[in-house]
């Protein structure tokens, strides 16, 4: 008698007699953003899901990433067992698998797309205690064969010999494909494997087989001899549904010999929806200048999408006055599709530079100058006076030999912070004939001793005397009170000094030079 199980739902076995005329869900989106919020799947029936970012009856575009899916719902027994068929092995080998006490391997090919509840999977991993998965949960299934189904993990998995297996004990773990598409089979060998933690005589010898196409597995099984408690079986991606063979399911085996299991695919009803989940935009937030300069502007822009929205009152694009750090967020709009991302910039600040200019106003022609103090700043400073254009940032922090006029200056610091201010230089030109008064300056150039001549006496006339440097700087001031004015500046710096006559009328202003 053929002995064929098929997996039950709500206690019941389905036979091919009661095949439904249709089977359907709804519930799914045809279009998605990666970020979406997942839908909840509405069967027909009592079936069950799968496909790429299905868990239960819920669908996560997240979990299943950009790209065309197929979700597919399934009624029916799903597997069956058939223990009828003859033990043989597949000669051969291929791919050592060195594993380790309690260890999964790494990602391993199958060699074909193989379906496996519903799903298609390309790569395996195999664990040292006898079982495959299709999605690695990184449990080995350590100590014994787990009773299915199971929602905890290992799950996704079809087990040949799961028990305390110990490979390191000696014996063959390989893999290889053999065969050619449509009807390609990838084989594995599990020979002469002992129990954890021996090296003593060999219990389990088996092979499993995926076949192509058919979607069928085959388990031969040479010998295995002790195995309590193993599970041999299938169970799916959430560990909701499963189907183990009578009597290995965690449980202590009889001992087998030429043992021969296959587990069928025999879905009877099914159908598949496509879902479109469409990538998020690649968003960038940038920001002109980081750290910022409290009270200075920045730009902030976005990147990578065609619209975006700021928070924090910044509009893509236009200037925005820093007034202290913070998070500036913003949200990107594809306008395709309409699927959003977010970036965000922590921009931090810093304090902008200060300054302060003096002048010396034209006396006798392009002789005018501003001074610039530096009061606060990051090194290193450029500047930029208007003078000369603007822009090229490779001017001196002061300017001298300047006519009277309006001038301009930015300082940059070593943060890109600016510091802007404006002076004016006046001009003495012409004022020298305003005073009313005549006088000579005997000897120039001098030592620093000269004497200041009037041609008429000063006693009725109030004028005051002042004599400054080139810097603007007094160094004498005095009341003019006789004819003559003896003067000692011999303490002062050599160069061109300014000697001022200066009465209700105006001033009148003669150099001398100081040796």
């Amino acid at each position: 008698m053929k002995k064929i199980l098929l997996i039950a739902f709500g206690g019941l076995f389905i036979t091919a007699n009661s095949i439904q005329a249709q089977c359907t869900f709804t519930g799914l989106n045809p279009v998605h953003c990666a970020n979406d919020l997942p839908d909840n799947l509405v069967p027909s029936g009592s079936g069950f899901f799968a496909g790429p970012g299905v868990s239960g009856t819920t669908f996560d575009p997240v979990i299943a990433g950009p790209g065309t899916h197929t979700i597919n719902y399934i009624e029916g027994s799903g597997y069956s067992i058939d223990q009828t068929g003859t033990y043989a092995l597949i000669p051969g080998s291929g791919t050592s698998v060195p594993l380790s006490d309690d260890q999964m391997s790494g990602i391993l090919p199958i060699g074909f797309s193989f379906n496996f509840f519903g799903n298609n999977y390309t790569d395996f991993y195999l664990s040292s205690n006898g079982f495959i998965q299709f999605t690695n949960d990184f449990n080995s299934g350590c100590c014994s064969g787990q009773l299915i189904p199971n929602p905890f993990t290992p799950n996704n998995l079809i087990a040949f010999s799961w028990d305390d297996m110990y490979p390191p004990g000696g014996g063959i773990v390989e893999y290889f494909t053999t065969g050619v598409s449509p009807n390609q089979k990838l084989v594995i060998n599990f020979f002469d494997i002992n129990f954890c933690c021996s090296s003593g005589t060999p219990m389990v010898k088996t092979q499993m087989v995926l076949n192509e196409t058919t979607n069928i597995i085959e388990i031969n099984t040479q010998y295995a001899n002790g195995v309590s408690p193993g599970t041999m079986g299938i169970e799916n991606i959430d560990g909701t549904i499963a189907l183990a063979v009578p009597g290995r399911n965690s449980a202590a085996w009889p001992s087998l010999v030429n043992d021969y299991v296959a587990f069928i695919p025999s879905t009877l009803c099914s159908s598949s929806q496509t879902v479109v989940v469409n990538p998020l935009p690649p968003v960038d937030a940038l920001v002109s200048l980081n750290p910022g300069c409290i009270g200075e502007t920045v730009i902030f822009t976005g990147a990578g999408a065609d619209t975006y929205l700021w928070d924090n009152g910044v509009v893509n694009g236009d200037p925005y006055t820093v007034t202290g750090p913070g998070i500036f967020t913003v949200i990107g709009t594809e306008a395709i599709n309409g699927c959003t991302n977010t970036d965000f910039v922590d921009l931090t600040t810093v304090l902008s530079p200060t300054i302060s200019l003096s002048t010396n106003d034209e006396m006798f022609g392009n002789d005018g100058s501003v001074n610039l103090t530096i009061l606060s700043g990051i090194v290193p400073f450029t500047f930029d006076w208007n003078n000369d254009g603007i822009g090229d940032n490779d001017d001196n922090n002061d300017l001298g030999n300047i006519p009277a006029g309006t001038y301009i200056v930015i300082m940059t610091d070593g943060n890109g912070c600016h510091a802007t201010a404006t002076a004016t230089v006046g001009s003495q030109l012409g004022l020298t004939d305003l005073s009313g008064v005549t006088f000579s300056i005997q000897p120039n150039p001098s030592t620093g001793i000269f004497q200041i001549v009037f041609a008429n006496e000063m006693t009725d006339i109030n004028a005051n005397l002042e004599i400054v440097n080139a810097l603007g700087q007094k160094v004498v001031t005095n009341k003019v009170e006789s004819k003559i004015i003896d003067v000692n500046i011999t303490e002062q710096e050599a160069g061109v000094y300014y000697v001022k006559i200066i009465t209700e009328k105006g001033t009148s202003i003669k150099s001398i030079i100081i040796k």
